[in-house]
């Protein structure tokens, strides 16, 4: 999310039209005079590539505007931080003009920037802070000297200057399951709209694919009252289950709230997570002799073996089927590593029992839903690959209906299959990936199985 203040919306509307005669619009030459009537102006917005930690002696930054009145030139300008209905013609004269950019319809020269047609601009301008402006800097837009009453231009964003943010150098603890990462921050800096930063344990480089329901291995929300004189520590404990040893991690700090878009990262530091730690937090090497770094699936195999989702053995045997037991097993790992059966739990399977190679992951299947009622679950039974994209669609999309118009690239796939919907799911999701058939009927193989499961919960 990019800083970003609107202007007020304190408008002076029209509420209609003056109905003038025909005789007084005519003309000398007796031709019909149009008058001309204004568009009503959506509420204008700025957006800075950058708002915190700027260089006091004058940082050069993008200035992205929208919903303006292209027909009204504006000025593009910095100022003391004061409240948007407090701005006028006069305050931004009085000591704000240095600096400041013409945005018009009409520029005359390379220094004006145009207005487009749908009323925004991009400009660039170089800041610093205003002198004696004590509550900080804001830029402005504002009509210029041809509207200098009007007040529908107006849009402001907050600036603050000062020495970029200091992370230290992060402390890595290593323990079987786990990697603790603790760093200091300093020269912090806030918005008065932001509700502090959140640091968080990352992939480094993968800022991009953040969001609600992805904080990275582990995150932390440092709200304001935690910052103190502009620094803040954090501890960020990330489970095994969240890590991938053969990746490179970092600590990433952003203003709180928005997502980690370039103008809203204030820090980052690499973190040094050695061999040694990372064989403390998966113990066991990549065990398979089976499969091999060049290998279709070894991508998803690898991910599943990292997770813990996938036990060490001497084989993986990723050309065989993948059994109904075997997958319960894998689900059951990934959703709920933790689980235990209920103590009287009593299986309706007359083929499953306590004690057996997939018992666990067969009775949180049955606990949860998953597995409906009858005599066997018959656990050694391959699952196609039409199966198992029904039963991923009902476990992870339940509500979900194909979209309106949707053309599959299998040619083996039409409406009204079994299993049309969860191939339909597992294709529009980008779980599956095209081809010319999906082969519904086959058995989905240990190798594949991986790989669905790591698109779906990598």
């Amino acid at each position: 999310m990019h800083s970003h203040m609107t202007a007020q919306k304190r408008r002076s509307r029209v509420s209609s039209l003056l109905a003038i005669t025909t005789t007084a619009l005519v003309a000398v030459t007796g031709a019909l005079a149009v008058p001309a009537v204004a568009q009503a102006a959506e509420t204008p917005a700025l957006t800075v590539s950058k708002s915190v930690n700027l260089d006091s002696a004058g940082e050069k930054v993008t200035v992205q505007g929208s919903g303006y009145n292209p027909d009204q030139s504006i000025y593009l300008t910095f100022c003391g931080d004061v409240p948007l209905e407090d701005v006028s013609f006069n305050f931004i004269a009085a000591g704000c003009t240095g600096g400041a950019v013409l945005v018009t319809k009409t520029p005359k020269s390379p220094t004006q920037v145009q207005f487009q047609e749908d009323g925004s601009f991009e400009a660039e301008i170089t800041v610093s802070p205003r002198p004696g402006a004590t509550a900080g800097t804001a830029l402005y837009t504002i009509a210029d000297h041809t509207g200098m009453s009007n007040r529908t231009q107006d849009a402001k964003a907050g600036l603050k200057f000062g020495a970029p943010v200091a992370l230290t150098a992060p402390q890595v603890q290593a323990s079987e399951g786990a990697l603790k990462v603790s760093v200091g921050a300093s020269n912090v800096q806030t918005l008065d709209a932001d509700a502090g930063v959140y640091a968080a344990l990352i992939v480094k480089g993968t800022e991009a694919e953040l969001g609600m329901g992805s904080q990275g291995a582990a995150a932390d929300f440092v709200v304001k009252s935690r910052i103190v004189d502009g620094a803040f520590s954090s501890t960020l404990t990330a489970p095994a289950s969240k890590l991938d040893r053969t990746k490179q991690y970092e600590v990433l700090v952003w203003r709180a709230h928005g997502n980690a878009t370039p103008d809203r990262i204030v820090a980052r530091v690499d973190v040094p997570v050695t061999a040694e730690q990372w064989k403390t937090v998966f113990p066991t090497a990549f065990p398979y002799t089976d499969v091999k770094p060049t290998d279709t699936h070894y991508k998803g195999i690898n991910w599943m073996f990292q997770k813990g989702y996938a036990a060490p053995a001497p084989k993986y045997y990723p050309a065989n089927a993948m059994t109904r037991g075997a997958m319960s097993t894998m689900l059951q790992r990934i959703h709920e590593p933790n689980y235990t059966p209920s103590a009287n739990l009593k299986l309706p399977f007359g083929d499953v029992k306590p004690g057996d190679t997939h018992y666990k992951g067969i009775a949180w299947m049955w606990e949860n839903g998953y597995a409906a009622k009858a005599a066997k679950f018959n656990p050694a039974n391959s699952v196609t690959r039409g199966a198992m994209a029904t039963f991923m669609q009902r476990l992870e999309a339940p509500k979900y209906q194909p979209s309106q118009g949707l053309t599959l690239p299998y040619s083996d796939v039409k409406k009204g299959d079994t299993h049309y919907r969860g191939i339909a799911w597992m294709r529009e999701s980008g779980n599956a990936a095209p081809a010319a058939k999906y082969y519904a009927a086959n058995a989905t193989t240990r190798g594949a199985m991986a790989t669905f499961l790591m698109r779906i919960y990598s």
